[in-house]
C-alpha cells in the first residue's frame, strides 16, 4: 500500500475486544523501519472454538503521534487446534492533511524538453484555502512513456524522448486530486519568420500585420516556452513588446510602430539557447511618407521691382507630420502676395496666383513661376509678404517678408506662368 510506503511509523497498537465490549488484547508491536508488512499471531483467550472479536489498530510514528488508523472490524480468533485465518483490516490515513479540503498544483512546468528533470511542488488546502504544511503527496504519471516519477512520495519528474502531453496527478492519502498536464518535447533547433515580413506601411503609423516570429525542433513542429526577443535594427520606431515567451505552436509576436524616416526598416528576432545563423531572423517594411499636414517654402520669394517676373520661381512642398516630403500630394496650391501696408491697414494692394498641382513635377513640389505684382501704390517701396496655403495645410513658411519696389498705377493683377 502506498500509503503505508509514504508515512513512517514506528509501532502498532492492537485491540481486540468480546462481544461484550470487555477486553480481550491491548498490545503494542514495533513495526521494522525496512518492513512494508508483518503478520501476527496474537494469543487471546475465548470461550468456545472460535469467538467474533472486534479489532481496532493505531500506527504510530517516532514522535508518538498516530498516523493511520484500521477498525473496528470484526475478526474471528479460533482455537489453536483449528486453521488460522488472516485478516486485513483497511487503513485510513489520519495525520497531517487529512482533513485537507483538497490538492493543488503550485506553478508546474508547462512544458518539459526530452530527458529533463523538474521538481513539481502540490499542496494540500484547507476550508480557509490555506496551505497545510507537511501533507505527504503522492505523484502518479498517467502517461509514462513521456514522464516517469522515479519516486511517488516526492514531486521530481523526468521527461521521456516522446513529444506530446504528459498528465501528472498528485493525490494525497484521503484519495483526493489534482491534474496537470506537462508538454514534453525537443530543444528547439531554428527560428523562422511565420508572418508580417516585407509590409509597406506609412511613417509614425503601425503595420497592419504582427510580426510574428516561429520556433521550430528538428521535426519542423513548434517549441513553446522559449524567449523570443525583438529588436529594432535600423529606421526608428517601437515595438509593443520587445521580449516574448512563445506559445503552444512556437510562435511569439510583437506590433511594430514605423520611424518617422521613409525608406526601408527592419526589426531582429532572436531565440534564446540558440546559436550561429539559425538563432535570429530579420523583418524588413518599407515607410512611406504620411499624408500632407504642412506647406514650406523651399524656395523662397526673391526682392524683385514692380512689374517683373520672380526669379528664381518660388517652390513650395508638401510635407507630413514629420517634415518628410508628400510625393503624393495633389491638391491646388493658393500663393498670395500682400502689400505689407495692407496688414497695418492700408488697405492697398495685393495679388493672388492660384494654380493646381503640376502632375509632371511629382515630388510634392509647387512651382509658380513669371509671377508679377500688381498694387495701386505710386513710387514707394513697400514690404512684400508671401503666403503659401491649401484648405487642410498650415503654410509652414507663411509671414516670410520680402523688399519690393513700388508698382505703377493702373498695373494688372499677378500672373502665373507654367508650374516648372
Amino acid at each position: 500500500m502506498q500509503a503505508l510506503q509514504l508515512v513512517e511509523f514506528t509501532s502498532v497498537r492492537i485491540v481486540l475486544r468480546h462481544p461484550d465490549n470487555s477486553l480481550a488484547l491491548d498490545t503494542v508491536v514495533q513495526f521494522p523501519a525496512e518492513s512494508t508488512s508483518i503478520t501476527l499471531n496474537l494469543p487471546v483467550v475465548i470461550t468456545s472454538a472460535e469467538e467474533n472479536l472486534g479489532l481496532t489498530m493505531a500506527m504510530v510514528n517516532a514522535a508518538g503521534d498516530t498516523v493511520f488508523r484500521a477498525g473496528p472490524i470484526e475478526v474471528t480468533a479460533v482455537s489453536g487446534s483449528l486453521p488460522l485465518r488472516t485478516a486485513e483490516p483497511p487503513v485510513r490515513y489520519v495525520g497531517t492533511g487529512s482533513n485537507a479540503a483538497g490538492v493543488r498544483f503550485v506553478e508546474p512546468p508547462a512544458a518539459l524538453f526530452f530527458q529533463d528533470t523538474a521538481l513539481v511542488v502540490a499542496e494540500a488546502y484547507d476550508e480557509n484555502n490555506q496551505a497545510i504544511a507537511g501533507t505527504p503527496i503522492i505523484y502518479q504519471s498517467l502517461d509514462t512513456t513521456r514522464l516517469r516519477v522515479p519516486v511517488v512520495g516526492v514531486g521530481r519528474v523526468v521527461a521521456g524522448t516522446q513529444r506530446g502531453p504528459a498528465r501528472l496527478i498528485a493525490r494525497l492519502l484521503t484519495h483526493d486530486t489534482a491534474q496537470t498536464t506537462i508538454a514534453i518535447q525537443p530543444t528547439a533547433s531554428a527560428i523562422l519568420v511565420s508572418s508580417g515580413d516585407e509590409q509597406s506601411g506609412t511613417v509614425g503609423q503601425p503595420l497592419a500585420v504582427s510580426l510574428v516570429a516561429q520556433v521550430n525542433a528538428a521535426d519542423d513542429l513548434g517549441v513553446r516556452d522559449v524567449v523570443v526577443r525583438f529588436a529594432v535594427a535600423s529606421g526608428g520606431g517601437t515595438l509593443s513588446v520587445d521580449s516574448m515567451v512563445t506559445d503552444s505552436l512556437g510562435r511569439a509576436s510583437t506590433i511594430w510602430t514605423m520611424g518617422t524616416s521613409p525608406g526601408s526598416q527592419s526589426v531582429t528576432a532572436t531565440a534564446a539557447g540558440l546559436t550561429g545563423g539559425s538563432a535570429s531572423v530579420t523583418f524588413t517594411a518599407t515607410a512611406a511618407a504620411g499624408a500632407a499636414r504642412q506647406l514650406v517654402f523651399t524656395q523662397q520669394p526673391t526682392t524683385t521691382d514692380a512689374g517683373e517676373a520672380i526669379t528664381p520661381a518660388i517652390v513650395v512642398a508638401a510635407r507630413d507630420t514629420f517634415g518628410n516630403a508628400v510625393t503624393s500630394f495633389t491638391s491646388d496650391v493658393v500663393l498670395t502676395i500682400a502689400d505689407g501696408d495692407r496688414d497695418s491697414g492700408g488697405g492697398r494692394g495685393c495679388g493672388d496666383v492660384r494654380r493646381p498641382l503640376d502632375q509632371r513635377l511629382g515630388r510634392g513640389l509647387h512651382a509658380a513661376r513669371d509671377q508679377r505684382h500688381a498694387v495701386g501704390r505710386e513710387r514707394a517701396v513697400h514690404r512684400q509678404r508671401h503666403d503659401a496655403g491649401t484648405a487642410g495645410l498650415r503654410g509652414g513658411a507663411a509671414g516670410e517678408h520680402h523688399r519690393g519696389r513700388g508698382h505703377q498705377p493702373g498695373a494688372h493683377g499677378p500672373r502665373a506662368g507654367r508650374a516648372g
